[in-house]
């Protein structure tokens, strides 16, 4: 038995498909695969160019935030707030505060995510 190939492309819209339901399990799980979406993206397109060497590791996602500084920062630095929102989301079982140093709301992780991914597109 096999699983599928999929795109990040489709992990996101998987994501905004569990944002619109009415769990909060969902919604998490949401902004979890929001996150997710952006990193895959961002990991393959930078691989892809020789600017980022993957280790498959739990170090890449910070490591890709860093490099990805290098090429386009505003993406990078919206990449790590990413995952900084996505582990409260993952992460907590408590309420997740949204605005201040709170978690990025889920249609905010969406919108970004999507806006990481079409600037990683540019390069």
């Amino acid at each position: 038995m096999t699983t599928p190939a999929t795109a990040p492309r489709d992990i996101l819209t998987f994501a905004e498909s569990l944002v619109s339901g009415a769990s909060p399990e969902a919604v998490r799980a949401g902004c979890d695969r929001a996150y997710y979406a952006a990193f895959l993206f961002c990991r393959e397109r930078l691989r892809h160019r020789g600017l980022f060497d993957p280790s498959s590791g739990a170090g890449d996602h910070q490591a890709l935030a860093v490099a990805l500084r290098r090429w386009e920062f505003a993406a990078g630095n919206d990449l790590h707030r990413l995952r900084r929102s996505r582990n409260q989301y993952t992460y907590s079982l408590d309420e997740v505060r949204h605005g201040g140093r709170g978690a990025i709301p889920p249609q905010g992780m969406l919108r970004l995510a999507r806006r990481v991914m079409a600037a990683v597109e540019r390069l």
